[in-house]
């Protein structure tokens, strides 16, 4: 039987021990390239950030701190190569990074990529390694993913580091042990006669807030608490701010540093496996505050930013699974598009040449589903004759045996197929495909020109027996 025949496939995924050679080299030349162009990107953050260090330095009187903070990251800058090729990291860096989604020893596409893409010490970087042997370059990939996960690491520690100078550069010295960004001292009031007890209080209050962890939005709400502090006339009114407002705010502060401590590490985990990802799938990650809420998210965005990617790489892994059997079976690509349904639903078609004139139509689904057909082509809408149904029934007949050679070649290739329908052979099914819908990678003739030629050639074996 061979109408349209229907399966659903399912990715086996094939190791990287069980890629040819020539898989292989492919393999580590493109992730060499992608972590390469990774590692350049951050190297314009990290210069960016440098700029941003020097710019805090007050050229009169230099601080110690930001002139250090300013050689670690020129320092860190003269580093990004250095240990690829050489040492290396541990196997237990390797391994971490593996986890964090650096590394996939799984056979996957990525994007195609040129060296054209890179510039100066990169692009001199990945030539030299012409001379290298795969084992090599396969070391060499998997150190680069493990420094570009670094740069990652350091930027944001980077970040951290320069918001706190920042901070303390806005900040007035400490008065009296007292940080005086958290110092109410209540000069509005009219009368501060037997109110110093209680404005110690609050300064007492803020004053171990100031040694807490504190989100903006935090710090934004101490600026509000100053501004009204700073109204304040009567100080009849102080125990009622201490009660309603100082201690609801400090208790709050509270909160968020113990949060702060038992969960940033998972935060910070989790937004660079989220930044991974999303650089792995050519999207831009939203940046979010440290906060419950934000923790909520990444969580979630991890989670669906690994679907993705993960069907991302069946749906690769399938096509090129699909591909390469039909190539092998000697039915060659000559066209193919991209569909989306109102459903949401994704297709990728391919036309592979059966006979002259007739093409096999593979309709590939996002969710597995296959579905071949065999169809007349031509360069308009239109259906059959009735000569050309007859012919493509016989072309059924025939597609049967082809088409469990097909499942067997995929199963080879790590691909699961589980029919689903299979039509028997009938004129009902006879289609003519529209050559013009698709992107035609190799021309080939319409059914109508196919049979003119065998008619053609007909005509010409019997004016040559004739002549005989």
């Amino acid at each position: 039987m061979s109408g349209p025949k229907t399966s659903v496939l399912s990715p086996n995924f094939i190791s990287y021990s069980g890629l040819s050679a020539a898989q292989k080299e492919e393999w580590v030349n493109r992730e060499i390239l992608f972590t390469l162009r990774n590692i350049a990107q951050s190297q314009k953050k990290l210069e960016a950030m440098l700029a941003r260090v020097e710019a805090l330095q007050d050229p009169e009187r230099p601080d110690v701190y930001i002139q250090e903070l300013a050689g670690h990251v020129r320092a860190f800058q003269a580093s990004i190569l250095e240990n690829a090729g050489g040492g290396g990291p541990s196997q237990a860096a390797l391994n971490k990074a593996k986890r964090a989604g650096a590394i996939d020893v799984g056979y996957y596409s990525r994007p195609s990529l040129s060296k054209t893409e890179l510039t100066g010490k990169y692009r001199d970087f990945y030539e030299s390694l012409s001379d290298k042997n795969l084992e090599e370059k396969t070391q060499i990939a998997r150190e680069l993913a493990v420094r570009s996960v670094e740069m990652k690491k350091e930027l944001r520690r980077l970040e951290l580091a320069c918001w706190d100078v920042e901070q303390s550069l806005k900040e007035e010295v400490f008065q009296d042990g007292v940080r005086t960004s958290f110092f109410l001292p209540f000069r509005a009031l009219e009368d501060r006669e037997g109110a110093e007890k209680i404005i110690g209080k609050i300064n007492a209050s803020l004053s171990a807030a100031a040694e807490l962890i504190l989100s903006d939005s935090l710090l934004d709400k101490l600026a509000a608490l100053k501004k009204k502090a700073s109204g304040i006339t009567d100080a009849s009114c102080l125990d009622d701010f201490y009660q309603l407002v100082v201690r609801p705010f400090v208790s709050e502060c509270e909160q968020y540093d113990r949060f702060y401590q038992e969960h940033y590490a998972e935060y910070e985990k989790l937004r660079t496996e989220v930044e991974i990802l999303a650089e792995q799938l050519h999207l831009l990650p939203q940046e979010k505050e440290f906060s419950a809420e934000s923790l909520e998210y990444y969580r979630a965005e991890k989670a669906r930013l690994e679907k993705l990617r993960l069907d991302g790489l069946s749906q690769a892994f399938l096509r090129e699974a699909v591909d390469e059997a039909m190539r092998e079976m000697g039915y060659p690509l000559v066209g193919e598009r991209d569909l989306t349904r109102k459903n949401g639903k994704k297709y990728h078609n391919g036309l592979y040449q059966y006979k002259d004139g007739t093409a096999i139509s593979v309709m590939q689904c996002s969710d597995g589903q296959l579905t071949m057909e065999i169809g007349g082509l031509d360069l308009m809408d239109r259906l059959p004759s009735e000569a050309e149904a007859g012919q493509m029934v016989g072309e059924m007949h025939s597609f049967c045996e082809a088409y469990e050679k097909i499942e067997q070649a995929l199963a080879e290739k790590g691909v699961e197929s589980r029919r689903v329908s299979l039509c028997p052979p009938d004129a009902q099914y006879a289609q003519i495909i529209n050559m013009k819908d698709y992107r035609m990678v190799k021309p080939t003739r319409t059914i109508s020109e196919a049979a003119a030629a065998r008619f053609d050639l007909g005509d010409l074996k019997k004016t040559m027996q004739r002549e005989d």
